[in-house]
């Protein structure tokens, strides 16, 4: 196994409760969908990003959809990395048959609440993948062939 690997292995080891505490709040940030106003979700992912100086952007065809756009580019030609998710979720209709509230919560180690599984575990991973290949961008090599750049787009609805 490659240090840069192994490295990245031993920072998601020691950043464990980071991720989980922040998959905790990204999903009790209330991001329905209809209306689909994830403000809120998405100032969440820009403190993050603002926290570790990584840069991004924020385009808003829809005031009340943000998407979150953020990339670094090593300056080769070759391909390129792309990661896209969606921060709305399904509004809950009737709580009746929800067992745990749907905004979220921590109960025996297990996350629940509306997008803990589709989608804002995966925009999690996503995120956070982002922020670690950021860390190591002049050393990164996916597949046998080097990353030029990489782009994390979140996108509103």
């Amino acid at each position: 196994m490659s240090r840069t690997k192994q490295d990245l292995i031993d920072r998601i080891d020691q950043d464990r409760d980071l991720l989980i505490a922040f998959f905790q709040e990204f999903v009790r940030c209330r991001t329905p969908n209809p209306p689909g106003d994830t403000i809120e979700a998405a100032a969440f992912v820009r403190r993050f990003l603002d926290d570790r100086e990584l840069g991004y952007e924020v385009i808003t065809p829809n005031q009340a959809m943000p998407n979150v756009v953020a990339s670094f580019d090593r300056g080769s030609p070759g391909r390129h990395l792309a990661l896209n998710e969606h921060i709305d979720v399904f509004p809950v209709e009737d709580t009746v048959g929800w067992t745990q509230d749907p905004g979220g919560g921590l109960v025996s180690g297990k996350i629940y609440g509306r997008g803990s599984a589709d989608m804002k575990c995966g925009t999690t991973a996503s995120i956070f993948t982002y922020a670690y290949l950021s860390d190591c961008r002049e050393v990164i090599n996916i597949g046998g062939f080097p990353v030029p750049s990489l782009k994390q787009t979140l996108n509103a609805g």
